[in-house]
């Protein structure tokens, strides 16, 4: 073994490498950020906040990231060997995708909220106040779902293009524009305006990914996007409205102080949700979801192996 630190090879690396360490840490520093502000807002509000964010990742955690990894050496490829259109399509696709799940995931999310929090956390001390709470904090997190889980494919967009300056000075303007929004919202609404800002950021750290790269690459089939954004949000409403009213009846039919009916309600609330919104993305011909099909396919061999 060599290591050889005057390699071009090396020297490249921790060059691209410096910008994508503070990208990716841009995500904790809006939390951190929240943390702070959500210490001087009762006792209690910083646990609520964190659980609340924590669930809203999951998605990000499960899906996004997934699918952008799942893209991410393909779009490489094709930036390497100057086949930009196919950049572009991967870039499409990807995203596409992402929105695909990452929509209904929020809706079904703002939906389920008190079912959610409460089958997990309703325990011990934990009162209905908190489960309220982080109930109401899930929703407004919930509403940069999609912000943040497009990042992780737009960032990587970048990347394939050796291109990791661009994503530092983007995600810098979301961390500013989190500060002062929760700065600005925290008066007026409480605890309310730090997921808020904390979305706001997310969504606006989207936009500008976009622009910037729709700058330097070209169009990203725009069009294409924006229909699958609109089948996307058809689907995820007749869906949220299938989940909430599931949600609205059994409160009122079942015995919600039960342990297991509150977990039940939860696997039901989402089963429903993922088999209306799964219907309705093949009676509009989505094409998103066979990629989403091929991801967890392929997640599943990797499992078995």
């Amino acid at each position: 073994p060599v290591l050889d630190f005057h390699h071009p090879g090396v020297i490249q690396f921790f060059k691209l490498l410096g910008p994508v360490l503070l990208g990716l840490s841009v995500t904790h520093l809006n939390l951190f950020v929240t943390t702070n502000l959500g210490s001087q807002l009762g006792e209690g509000i910083i646990t609520n906040l964190h659980l609340a964010q924590r669930l809203m990742q999951m998605p990000v955690g499960i899906f996004a990231i997934a699918i952008a990894v799942a893209v991410f050496p393909t779009m490489t490829s094709h930036a390497a060997t100057g086949e930009m259109t196919l950049y572009r399509k991967d870039l499409s696709l990807g995203l596409r995708t992402i929105i695909f799940i990452t929509v209904p995931s929020a809706v079904g999310l703002i939906a389920l909220r008190v079912p959610v929090v409460r089958a997990m956390y309703m325990q011990g001390s934990v009162t209905m106040t908190n489960i309220e709470i982080t109930a109401t904090a899930l929703l407004f997190y919930s509403l940069g779902l999609v912000g943040y889980s497009a990042q992780q494919l737009l960032n990587r967009g970048f990347y394939a293009l050796q291109d990791t300056r661009s994503t530092v000075v983007i995600n810098i303007i979301s961390l500013v524009v989190n500060i002062v929004l929760s700065f600005i919202l925290v008066i007026p609404l409480g605890y309310i305006g730090l997921p808020v800002a904390y979305s706001i950021a997310g969504l606006v750290s989207m936009l500008f990914l976009l622009i910037f790269l729709r700058q330097k690459v070209g169009s990203i089939d725009g069009q294409t996007v924006a229909l699958s954004m609109v089948k996307t949000l058809i689907a995820a409403i007749v869906m949220g409205l299938a989940v909430g009213g599931f949600a609205y009846w059994s409160e009122q039919a079942w015995d919600m102080a039960n342990k297991s009916l509150q977990v039940l309600q939860v696997v039901v609330g989402i089963a429903l949700g993922a088999g209306v919104y799964g219907l309705l993305a093949l009676v509009l011909k989505m094409e998103e979801i066979e990629m989403v099909l091929k991801v967890l396919h392929k997640k599943r061999r990797r499992n078995a192996r």
